[in-house]
């Protein structure tokens, strides 16, 4: 195996070139551009707003908390045997579940999205 140059960092897929080299991540949410400073409280933004099934109740225990948009997705469909037609709270143009489902954090955010 050839080994990787001790200067090159490997890439998390879903950053830019640029970011990534220097370090200067931008963390947002793809689905409705809000900015945070850690990954781990981007995360926890999508799963209170964008991974909630919005026929549930809320306050109905944990029916409906899904921690992925595929999980959300498939909770549709089992539950309530319907199609999720738009991530919940998501910006017009960034509301289709098939289009995003595999967007967790930053990962596979599509690079003209960052740039």
């Amino acid at each position: 195996l050839a080994e990787r140059p001790e200067n090159k960092a490997p890439r998390a897929m879903g950053r830019s070139k640029k970011a990534a080299s220097t370090g200067n991540v931008k963390l947002f949410c793809y689905w409705c551009d809000k900015e945070f400073n850690e990954e781990s409280h981007l995360i926890n933004h999508q799963v209170a707003k964008h991974f909630r099934c919005p026929d549930c109740r809320s306050g109905s225990g944990r029916a409906g908390n899904c921690i992925t948009l595929e999980c959300l997705i498939q909770h549709s469909r089992k539950v309530h045997h319907t199609e999720l037609t738009r991530v919940p709270n998501a910006k017009p143009g960034r509301d289709s579940p098939r289009d995003s489902m595999h967007i967790y954090g930053m990962d596979n955010v599509p690079d003209e999205v960052i740039q």
